[in-house]
């Protein structure tokens, strides 16, 4: 970045090695990174009310034992919400029987410091940059932080209805923006609107500017890459050979017909193009089905493999899916 200028405390960043103290508590980094981000608060705005009760704002008070009474409270008030917030945050990452652990570097476990890691860069920030935030996480332990973003990046209170007691961290001026850097195609899906797909091999030349393989919403890309739908063929094959009680390619050459029809194209292109076979086991067979390219309905596609189940007595049942963003990826590198 060359312009580094505005406010930079609204910037948190999750880089790919975990950056801790080893002296201070999980909970002592998020009150630490917490305080420094001084531009944005840890509870609702205040009401109208509130403001009007707070110290700095009563003038009236004659007495400055009062007045100290009046502070006191207003900042047990403040810390109180605080610690609620955090303590909240480490809850939902399931980091509770380690939030007053000393010595984190040694005593916590590679998915925990990653935790850790990705809770400071969420916290009290408008940009969140994230370099494989998920790397090393459980299965659990990603879609609880996946679940996290979405709740902070959605809830905001001045553009949703919120209870105030919900204790949400509260942006200035807009939702925060998050740009994130992985190799995990279901961690995008889950948390991202737009996604850009760089493929390092397109570029010819290094000023070229052509290595971004596909941009735009996550839908939009999907077509871009070619998606369809997976569809997923439960077969009755009692002797345990895949050859012998069923014979996959006449099926693939049945349902390609099916889908197309009478439209003159080449046989041997359209079973290549439009249905692909992606897994071939025992009892199950799993192809993709380039709807898009081919402009076929969901609704056609759906009606053809029912004929096939009541046509076929080897065919016992049949699931359709959207094909995911990783699916996707893999089919358009493989066939390169």
């Amino acid at each position: 970045t060359k312009d580094c200028g505005g406010d930079n405390t609204l910037v948190g960043y999750c880089p790919q090695q975990d950056c801790l103290f080893d002296f201070l508590t999980p909970y002592e980094h998020l009150r630490l990174f917490f305080d420094l981000r001084e531009t944005v608060t840890a509870a609702p705005p205040l009401s109208i009310a509130a403001q009007k009760n707070s110290p700095v704002s009563m003038p009236c008070i004659a007495s400055c034992t009062e007045r100290m009474e009046s502070a006191l409270t207003h900042y047990i008030s403040r810390e109180s919400r605080i610690r609620h917030f955090l303590v909240r945050m480490i809850d939902e990452m399931q980091m509770s029987k380690h939030i007053h652990c000393i010595n984190v570097i040694e005593k916590l476990s590679g998915g925990n410091k990653r935790r850790l890691n990705g809770l400071i860069a969420l916290l009290s920030t408008q940009v969140w940059l994230l370099d494989e935030p998920s790397a090393g996480l459980d299965p659990i332990g990603r879609r609880k932080y996946w679940n996290l973003i979405s709740r902070l990046r959605d809830s905001n209170p001045r553009h949703s209805n919120i209870e105030e007691n919900d204790h949400i961290v509260t942006f200035p001026n807009s939702l925060p923006t998050l740009v994130l850097a992985t190799h995990h195609m279901e961690e995008v899906e889950a948390i991202c609107t737009r996604v850009m797909i760089i493929d390092k091999n397109l570029s010819k030349s290094p000023a070229e500017n052509s290595n971004v393989l596909a941009d735009g919403p996550l839908v939009a890309v999907k077509e871009q890459l070619g998606a369809g739908y997976e569809v997923v063929m439960r077969l009755d094959d009692k002797t345990g050979d895949i050859s012998d009680t069923l014979d996959r390619s006449s099926l693939l050459r049945v349902l390609t017909n099916a889908l197309l029809g009478n439209d003159g194209m080449d046989e041997q292109k359209s079973i290549h193009d439009l249905v692909i076979p992606l897994e071939n086991r025992i009892g199950l067979y799993k192809v993709k089905v380039r709807t898009v390219e081919y402009s076929i309905p969901l609704s056609r596609l759906f009606t053809v493999m029912m004929q096939l189940v009541s046509a076929s007595p080897t065919l016992i049942d049949f699931s359709i899916n959207q094909s995911s963003l990783e699916s996707t990826f893999m089919d358009l590198n493989l066939h390169k």
